[in-house]
């Protein structure tokens, strides 16, 4: 009775499991219409999109002979701020191991960082100014929108690894990062292909898989320093939060999630084969 109920519960796992393997591949979706990068999400229906519920990235990805093209919409107020505050890089690891190989930041991020994860340093005033604020929360006006969408476009972004190490160079990528009707951040990116792949054919014709993610930055804070004696504590030096002012539980939670970095690593991507 055991050898069938075990046999039977094999069976019934079985598509899950190869649902969930299945799930691990990401493949892009063939761009045949010209691809604007306006940060406006108007290519693709709602129903190409993967989401992502973890961290709140729906994202589409498409190719042509040429392009890789991403489509990423963040719906969670707080990783929108955190993106926003601290930074957002687009990760490429051509061999498809989900390495930081190559690296397009955009946005920047409005406080200074380390070279690993680029948090900013307690007590610098841009962190006291900035860690205050209240997450991104209601609805946005219209021209509180505009105000957004004219201060990213004209922002430009920053690159890692496009050098002669990796052989390859960041000459033709286009990003763009803008606000929707609902106050979701829309992130459109194109990448050439030669900007990422040696020998692209090999990608475009074998289906060589590579590896993206998706990773904002994050803030330095000591959590330990915000667990006070009878309900004060010394969270934040130099102008942070200091004794007496012990934040409530929603407000812990949300400086927590700012205190390390939203990830989603994609390790095997393979482009739409174009014979």
């Amino acid at each position: 009775m055991k050898k069938v109920f075990y046999v039977a519960f094999l069976f019934a796992s079985l598509p899950l499991f190869l649902f969930s393997k299945n799930k691990q591949e990401i493949n892009c979706r063939h761009q045949t219409a010209p691809f604007m990068v306006d940060g406006i999400n108007t290519e693709w229906g709602s129903g190409a999109y993967h989401f992502d519920s973890k961290t709140g990235f729906a994202y589409v990805l498409s190719n042509d002979t040429h392009n890789l093209y991403i489509q990423l919409k963040m719906t969670d107020k707080n990783v929108q701020r955190k993106a926003l505050l601290t930074g957002f890089t687009v990760w490429i690891d051509p061999n498809g191991k989900g390495k930081h190989v190559l690296g397009i930041i955009f946005p920047q991020g409005r406080v200074n960082r380390k070279e690993a994860g680029w948090p900013a340093p307690q007590g610098h005033p841009q962190f006291s100014r900035q860690h205050n604020r209240r997450p991104m929360s209601g609805k946005l006006s219209p021209e509180q929108i505009r105000m957004f969408n004219e201060h990213f476009s004209h922002q430009e972004p920053a690159f890692k690894g496009f050098d002669a190490k990796t052989g390859v160079s960041e000459s033709g990528i286009a990003v763009k990062l803008q606000m929707d009707s609902l106050g979701q951040v829309v992130y459109e990116a194109k990448i050439p292909l030669k900007c990422i792949f040696r020998a692209p054919s090999g990608y475009l014709s074998d289906g060589k898989p590579f590896s993206l993610t998706f990773e904002t930055g994050y803030l330095q804070m000591d959590m330990s320093r915000m667990q006070g004696h009878g309900g004060g504590g010394r969270g934040m030096q130099n102008g942070g939060m200091g004794s007496g002012h012990y934040p409530g539980p929603s407000r812990m939670a949300m400086m927590q999630g700012m205190a390390e970095p939203t990830r989603l690593k994609l390790k095997t991507v393979k482009l739409f084969q174009i014979k």
